[in-house]
């Protein structure tokens, strides 16, 4: 029996690791993405039930738009918005 699934949408990669390891020892299935696109393939193919999204990304769009799109695609999709806070 798999856990929960979760996406990861961060464009720093040392953050998404770590994010992706935390919640696999926690027992989720988890997929990632470093940008928009990726994470609007990912979650097309696969049935999500949390998603945490970094407000700022590369490429254009941010975390914002791809909150809309992944809300419109599954409106009970749990999403929550992280940053990290500059000095």
């Amino acid at each position: 029996m798999t856990g929960p699934s979760i996406l990861i949408v961060d464009d720093e990669e040392g953050i998404r690791h770590g994010l992706e390891n935390l919640f696999r020892r926690e027992g989720f299935t988890v997929h990632s993405g470093s940008g928009y696109e990726a994470a609007t393939m990912a979650a097309a193919r696969y049935p999500l039930d949390v998603a945490l999204v970094d407000i700022r990304l590369k490429g254009g769009k941010s975390g914002l738009d791809l909150l809309k799109e992944l809300k419109r695609a599954e409106p009970d999709l749990v999403v929550i918005v992280i940053t990290r806070s500059l000095p």
